[in-house]
This record gives structure tokens, C-alpha cells and sequence, in this order.
């Protein structure tokens, strides 16, 4: 099993502000603000592989050698996400599949076809009242390389459980496919809380404690002769709770 971002987050959990507020700088004084930037993507990305969490949404590739025994795959990186998203609201450059059309013109923003079911990568947001799913999708390849998408009629997104789990429809199965050896399978799906308003508290405080540490200590080594201390103190003890194994 392998792991990939796809996509990014286009939003982080905390704002500038936030980080200026805690650290007790200037809003005003925006010398520091590229180098507060990389402190708050870095304390997200190390908290995020701490927890085993997603925090704001993120397109993330899963690859496995083969379809599972049981009927239903684990995915990593809890909350899974499985959204109907309303045109207007459709993300440049995030794939989606189409529900309901209505006065949509699915064409314009990236789809071979104005038809349901048809897959298509955003490219705009988007307008009028159609509507598309932003996945999970699966994807399996043959001996030869060939690519078949599993229809998604075939399995749902539980997005109840804690990690989130891709379920068989009932009565459907696996495909039967001879997969190539190793990484025959592949999910692209949406993981994280939202927004960074959808994000707990609780992370953006354990974030807010790790970004004032680097801030304060920007070296990569201890001063000679100073004890180490155990810093940032509460930061793993904010994010134990939660944590994914």
C-alpha cells in the first residue's frame, strides 16, 4: 500500500492573524510573513502525520497491489470526505463526476460531455444548478496497463466510521479483472475536515504551541551547555487523543 498527495490544500487551518495573535507581533508588520506562512504548512504537515489525520481537504492517491478479501477497503488519513458539490463551488484542477446536470454546462469547465456519470477535472467553479461528486474514485489496471474505472454504482463512501471506509454496494463484488502485479489499484479521494473553520480547536491550538516554538528557536541544534527541555510542551498531548494508528 502506498500513499500520494495529489492535491494539496488550497486553505490552511490557521490564518496569519491567528499566528500574529499568538506570537504577539504587529498585524501590520509583514516582514515575517513568508517565513510565518512555512511555519504554519510545516506545524500542519507535522501534525497531520503525527495524528494520521487530514485537516483541511486534500486530494490523496491510495495504491494497492489488489481488491481486498473483505468487502470493504480501510482508507487512511480519517475524515474521508464524499461531498455533492453544486456548481460554482467546483475547484480548479480536483476531479469530479456528474449527478444531475440542470442548467449546468459541464463542458466549459472540463467534461467531454454534459451527461451523468461522465468524469471530468474542473476547470473553473463553474455556475448554474448542476451538481457533482467529488469521489471516492477507483480506478484498476489489467496485465497490459489498460485503465478501467469502477462504477461507482458498485460501493459508497462510509464516511461514519473513524477511519473512513470505501463498503461494497450490496450484491456487488470486486471486479474479476486480472490486476498487473503490483499496484493494480487506485482511489483518488477527498480527506480533511473542510475548511479551517471545520477544523477542532484542539489542532489549531497544538499547532499555534509548535509554530511558537520554531518561531522562538530557529536553530536546528541546542546551545551548548543549556539543558534540552521537552518543548513544545502539550503538543502531543493535544494531538494523542485523536491519533490514528
Amino acid at each position: 500500500m502506498s500513499l500520494f498527495l495529489k492535491t494539496a490544500p488550497t486553505v490552511e487551518p490557521l490564518s496569519l492573524i491567528e499566528v500574529k495573535d499568538h506570537l504577539r507581533l504587529d498585524h501590520d508588520d509583514n516582514t515575517e510573513d513568508a517565513h510565518l506562512d512555512a511555519l504554519i504548512a510545516a506545524a500542519r504537515q507535522d501534525c497531520e502525520m503525527f495524528q494520521g489525520r487530514a485537516y483541511t481537504d486534500q486530494v490523496l492517491e491510495l495504491w494497492l497491489d489488489k481488491f481486498p478479501d473483505k468487502s470493504y477497503i480501510e482508507m487512511p488519513r480519517p475524515p474521508l470526505q464524499s461531498r455533492t458539490v453544486t456548481a460554482g463551488a467546483f475547484v480548479t484542477g480536483r476531479e469530479y463526476r456528474i449527478v444531475s446536470v440542470g442548467t449546468t454546462d459541464f463542458t466549459l469547465i472540463g467534461a467531454a460531455s454534459n451527461t451523468v456519470g461522465v468524469h471530468f477535472t474542473a476547470t473553473g467553479a463553474g455556475s448554474g444548478t448542476g451538481t457533482a461528486s467529488d469521489g471516492p474514485f477507483i480506478r484498476y489496471y489489467d496485465t497490459d496497463d489498460t485503465e478501467a474505472t469502477f462504477s461507482s454504482d458498485n460501493y459508497f463512501a462510509d464516511t461514519k466510521s473513524e477511519p473512513g471506509r470505501i463498503a461494497l454496494s450490496y450484491g456487488a463484488s470486486w471486479p474479476s479483472t486480472t490486476l498487473r502485479p503490483v499496484n493494480g489499484v487506485c482511489i483518488i479521494f477527498v480527506a480533511g475536515y473542510g475548511n479551517a473553520a471545520d477544523v477542532p480547536q484542539y489542532i489549531k491550538n497544538a499547532m499555534l504551541l509548535l509554530i511558537g516554538h520554531w518561531y522562538e528557536n530557529r536553530e536546528g541544534a541546542a546551545i551548548p551547555s543549556v539543558v534540552p527541555k521537552e518543548i513544545p510542551f502539550g503538543v502531543e498531548a493535544l494531538l494523542w487523543k485523536e491519533r490514528v494508528f
